[in-house]
């Protein structure tokens, strides 16, 4: 227990704050074990050290994306992934033109 963020407190205070601190402290731990084991879990899928190189990218999220989508060459091309995912394009039909627009979150509801 981190004795120095107790320090100067109430008595009173600081045995009502113990079992909290504590429950903090194994709470973590099992955060640090869990990371650990989404890391080994990483490392046995190479293609999520690819998708870790964008920011904001970690262990957790290239491995669940490698695991939803399983063969990624099952795709023709990489925007069908999006739909897959539930991510759909915005539509904007004129005419003969269909251009493709950003993505939206319309999909897989």
């Amino acid at each position: 227990m981190s004795a120095e963020l107790l320090h100067g407190l109430d008595e009173g205070l600081i045995a009502a704050l113990k079992p909290a601190m504590k429950a903090i402290e194994t709470i973590t731990e099992q955060i640090q074990q869990y990371d650990k084991q989404v890391e080994e879990l990483a490392e046995k899928y190479p293609e999520t050290q690819r998708l870790r190189q964008v920011a904001g990218v970690g262990p957790l999220i290239s491995t669940a994306f490698v695991l939803t989508l399983e063969d990624a060459q099952r795709f023709p091309k990489s925007r069908h992934v999006g739909g897959y995912l539930g991510l759909t394009p915005k539509q904007k039909d004129s005419g003969d033109s269909h251009p493709q627009l950003r993505i939206t979150k319309a999909g897989d509801c």
